[in-house]
């Protein structure tokens, strides 16, 4: 470790490689997905002010259609020669990313439907759901759907075409080529910034890599120990959130039951009978605060080893007689059965800090607990769980 400290110039020389100045890092923006997207749909828009008119929307989509090999969606020598009539470009239609609408000169329509991923995943269902939207919205139109990620993640819908931001970057450099000394200062700037921060961070830097292996050969031991060290939000956040929740529990406003990195458990304090209680110190019915990096959600759930099958069901039947609030989709709740859901907080931004995050999770989950619907769950289940048989 000592050595790390006194020798270090391998890791100064790593930093110039990888650290110059860059402002989508002072702006904390560089793996914030929401600003990528900003930034793709401003140069893929012809009438913004970069200075690209038309160019980099033509590049990009014709190096991503011909890398998947497709010309059935659109062949790229089409996207080259065809002029445009209009260009629209839409952020966050119907929750798909980037919308680009273009109509041809003979009135024909292609839309491009881009979902972009930097650092979360894709869910179960949502490019299918997104893809139908573009579909009732657009059943004349040819339509091109992209799955934009960092690191090549593959759709769970195959109607979508996988590309990644070297394409982007690619694109970009392209356009920077052709342009350069005609863009003006401001947007010139920003453009090269961000070129810039694509091919430190988001495309494989060669020296870089060559850099780390030699530094983590020499110093393997001590690396991998300040990295058990590292800071971890979701950690601090759930530390924070269970302080507080154990507050509570001492004035008997619920009971606490348990942590652990991104979950918390607890029971109101009218779930906390005998009928409800597992081996241990586990409840057949509890609630969860979820922390994950970017959202929050509290959930009502019971557990697999719940001690009546029938009993299950008649929480099924309950949870859709009185409407509560749920994604849950099973209707043969056997395992862990989510009766109850409600989101906290849906944009936990990366800048943001522990004790901010935690703050912002506390007040929606104040605010929850005095809401008729979760008040309606917690008494509608008393009856419920005093039904259990006691163990």
């Amino acid at each position: 470790m000592r050595k790390l400290v006194v020798a270090p110039d391998a890791f100064m020389k790593l930093e110039r490689t990888i650290g110059r100045f860059n402002v989508f890092d002072v702006l904390r923006s560089s793996d914030h997905e929401l600003r990528h997207s900003n930034m793709l749909a401003w140069l893929l828009d012809p009438t913004e002010n970069h200075g690209f008119g038309e160019l980099f929307l033509r590049r990009w989509m014709m190096l991503v259609l011909h890398d998947a090999d497709r010309p059935e969606v659109i062949d790229p020598v089409m996207v080259d020669t065809k002029p445009f009539k209009q260009v629209r470009v839409v952020r966050e239609w119907s929750r798909l990313d980037v919308l680009v609408e273009i109509t041809l000169a003979n009135d024909l329509q292609w839309v491009i439907g881009i979902e972009n991923k930097v650092n979360s995943r894709q869910g179960n269902d949502q490019l299918l759901k997104y893809r139908a939207e573009v579909e009732r919205e657009y059943p004349d139109a040819k339509r091109v759907l992209l799955f934009l990620t960092r690191h090549a993640e593959q759709p769970n819908d195959k109607e979508y075409i996988p590309t990644t931001y070297q394409t982007v970057q690619q694109a970009l450099e392209t356009c920077l080529g052709h342009a350069s000394g005609e863009l003006q200062e401001g947007p010139g700037y920003l453009i090269h910034q961000y070129n810039t921060l694509l091919k430190e961070r988001f495309i494989d830097n060669d020296e870089a890599i060559t850099l780390a292996k030699e530094i983590y050969k020499a110093h393997g031991t001590a690396l991998d120990y300040l990295f058990s060290q590292r800071p971890d939000r979701t950690k601090e956040v759930t530390d924070l959130l269970k302080h507080r929740l154990i507050e509570e529990d001492k004035k008997g406003e619920l009971v606490f039951v348990h942590a652990t990195k991104g979950l918390l458990t607890y029971v109101p304090k009218a779930w906390d009978l005998a009928q409800n209680k597992e081996a241990g110190r586990w409840y057949s019915a509890a609630f969860e605060v979820r922390v994950q990096e970017t959202n929050a959600v509290l959930a009502a759930q019971l557990r697999p080893s719940a001690k009546d099958q029938e009993w299950r069901k008649e929480v099924l039947s309950l949870m859709k007689q009185e409407k509560f609030p749920s994604d849950n989709k099973t209707s043969a709740p056997e395992q862990w059965f989510t009766f109850y859901r409600q989101s906290l907080d849906k944009s936990l931004k990366q800048e943001l800090s522990a004790t901010e995050v935690a703050d912002r999770i506390w007040k929606k989950f104040q605010e929850e607990r005095k809401s008729a619907m979760y008040r309606k769950v917690v008494d509608v289940m008393i009856p419920l769980i005093k039904k259990l048989p006691t163990t």
